[in-house]
Protein backbone atom coordinates (compact mmCIF):
# COMPACT_ATOMS: atom_id res chain seq x y z
CA UNK A 1 0.00 0.00 0.00
CA UNK A 2 2.81 2.49 1.12
CA UNK A 3 4.84 1.90 -2.15
CA UNK A 4 1.77 2.26 -4.17
CA UNK A 5 1.21 5.78 -2.75
CA UNK A 6 4.56 6.78 -3.46
CA UNK A 7 4.28 5.40 -6.79
CA UNK A 8 1.10 8.10 -7.44
CA UNK A 9 2.39 10.40 -5.56
CA UNK A 10 5.69 10.39 -7.54
CA UNK A 11 3.62 10.37 -10.76
CA UNK A 12 2.16 13.90 -10.01
CA UNK A 13 3.44 17.54 -11.21
CA UNK A 14 6.16 19.17 -9.28
CA UNK A 15 4.89 22.67 -9.09
CA UNK A 16 5.99 24.99 -6.49
CA UNK A 17 4.19 28.77 -6.50
CA UNK A 18 5.43 32.23 -5.06
CA UNK A 19 4.00 32.44 -1.98
CA UNK A 20 3.99 29.46 -1.21
CA UNK A 21 0.43 28.25 0.13
CA UNK A 22 0.12 24.93 1.08
CA UNK A 23 -2.63 22.64 -0.99
CA UNK A 24 -5.11 20.10 0.85
CA UNK A 25 -4.16 16.55 0.09
CA UNK A 26 -7.63 16.62 -1.67
CA UNK A 27 -6.82 19.01 -4.17
CA UNK A 28 -3.05 17.22 -4.86
CA UNK A 29 -4.90 14.32 -5.16
CA UNK A 30 -7.77 15.72 -7.89
CA UNK A 31 -4.97 18.19 -9.48
CA UNK A 32 -2.24 15.41 -9.71
CA UNK A 33 0.32 18.92 -8.96
CA UNK A 34 2.21 19.82 -5.99
CA UNK A 35 5.89 21.08 -4.37
CA UNK A 36 7.29 18.65 -1.82
CA UNK A 37 5.08 19.39 1.30
CA UNK A 38 1.99 19.42 -0.94
CA UNK A 39 3.07 15.65 -1.85
CA UNK A 40 4.11 14.77 1.94
CA UNK A 41 1.18 15.93 3.53
CA UNK A 42 -0.98 14.13 0.68
CA UNK A 43 1.07 10.98 1.10
CA UNK A 44 0.60 11.25 5.06
CA UNK A 45 -3.31 11.35 4.51
CA UNK A 46 -3.01 8.36 2.61
CA UNK A 47 -0.87 6.56 4.95
CA UNK A 48 -3.80 7.42 7.87
CA UNK A 49 -0.97 6.11 10.42
CA UNK A 50 -0.43 7.67 13.77
CA UNK A 51 3.39 6.82 13.06
CA UNK A 52 3.74 8.86 10.28
CA UNK A 53 5.62 12.05 10.68
CA UNK A 54 5.68 15.03 8.61
CA UNK A 55 9.07 16.34 8.08
CA UNK A 56 10.95 19.88 7.05
CA UNK A 57 14.25 19.73 6.52
CA UNK A 58 17.13 20.01 4.28
CA UNK A 59 17.78 17.18 1.84
CA UNK A 60 21.42 17.47 2.09
CA UNK A 61 23.20 19.05 5.11
CA UNK A 62 23.87 22.85 4.18
CA UNK A 63 21.57 22.68 1.39
CA UNK A 64 19.95 26.53 0.93
CA UNK A 65 16.54 24.99 0.12
CA UNK A 66 13.98 23.10 2.15
CA UNK A 67 12.56 19.58 1.47
CA UNK A 68 9.55 17.56 2.73
CA UNK A 69 8.86 14.24 3.15
CA UNK A 70 7.27 11.57 5.55
CA UNK A 71 9.33 9.31 8.07
CA UNK A 72 7.03 6.75 8.99
CA UNK A 73 7.73 3.69 11.22
CA UNK A 74 6.56 -0.25 10.25
CA UNK A 75 7.76 -3.30 11.83
CA UNK A 76 10.49 -1.48 14.66
CA UNK A 77 12.19 0.24 11.69
CA UNK A 78 11.72 3.87 10.51
CA UNK A 79 11.48 4.58 6.56
CA UNK A 80 11.51 7.99 4.92
CA UNK A 81 8.99 8.36 2.31
CA UNK A 82 9.92 10.76 0.24
CA UNK A 83 7.62 10.40 -3.22
CA UNK A 84 8.78 13.85 -4.61
CA UNK A 85 12.40 12.05 -5.14
CA UNK A 86 11.78 8.71 -5.15
CA UNK A 87 8.73 5.66 -5.62
CA UNK A 88 10.27 3.73 -3.31
CA UNK A 89 10.41 4.10 0.87
CA UNK A 90 14.11 3.62 1.79
CA UNK A 91 15.01 2.64 5.57
CA UNK A 92 15.92 5.85 7.68
CA UNK A 93 19.16 3.81 9.45
CA UNK A 94 21.02 3.00 5.58
CA UNK A 95 21.90 6.71 4.78
CA UNK A 96 24.37 8.64 5.81
CA UNK A 97 24.09 11.71 8.93
CA UNK A 98 24.34 14.66 5.67
CA UNK A 99 21.09 13.12 3.80
CA UNK A 100 17.69 13.84 4.93
CA UNK A 101 18.31 16.33 7.74
CA UNK A 102 15.11 17.47 10.00
CA UNK A 103 14.69 20.36 10.96
CA UNK A 104 10.78 20.41 12.12
CA UNK A 105 8.67 17.18 12.11
CA UNK A 106 4.78 17.09 12.94
CA UNK A 107 2.61 14.47 13.78
CA UNK A 108 -1.08 14.08 15.29
CA UNK A 109 0.85 13.83 19.24
CA UNK A 110 2.74 17.34 18.28
CA UNK A 111 4.91 18.88 16.54
CA UNK A 112 8.99 18.67 17.12
CA UNK A 113 12.08 20.84 16.87
CA UNK A 114 15.03 19.36 15.81
CA UNK A 115 18.82 19.50 16.23
CA UNK A 116 20.79 19.93 12.75
CA UNK A 117 23.71 18.29 14.40
CA UNK A 118 22.30 14.50 14.26
CA UNK A 119 21.35 12.26 11.54
CA UNK A 120 17.46 11.50 10.88
CA UNK A 121 17.57 8.16 12.65
CA UNK A 122 18.85 9.13 15.91
CA UNK A 123 16.67 12.60 15.81
CA UNK A 124 13.30 11.85 14.23
CA UNK A 125 12.98 8.20 15.08
CA UNK A 126 14.53 8.67 18.73
CA UNK A 127 14.76 5.69 20.94
CA UNK A 128 12.36 4.58 23.12
CA UNK A 129 13.75 5.72 26.02
CA UNK A 130 15.05 8.68 25.17
CA UNK A 131 12.36 12.36 23.66
CA UNK A 132 12.50 12.17 19.90
CA UNK A 133 12.83 15.80 19.66
CA UNK A 134 12.42 19.13 21.56
CA UNK A 135 8.06 19.37 21.62
CA UNK A 136 7.42 22.98 19.89
CA UNK A 137 4.08 24.93 21.20
CA UNK A 138 3.07 26.44 17.98
CA UNK A 139 1.40 29.87 18.62
CA UNK A 140 -2.26 30.14 17.50
CA UNK A 141 -3.26 31.62 13.93
CA UNK A 142 -4.26 35.17 14.37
Amino acid sequence: KVQAAMRQGRAFRYAHTEPYVPAMPQETASSHVGDCKDKALWLMDQLQDPSARFVIGKMTRGAKLSHAWVMWQHDNQWWILDCTMLSKPIPADKISANEYVPLYSYSRNGAFRHSDKVGVTADVAGKKQSPVAATVKLAANN
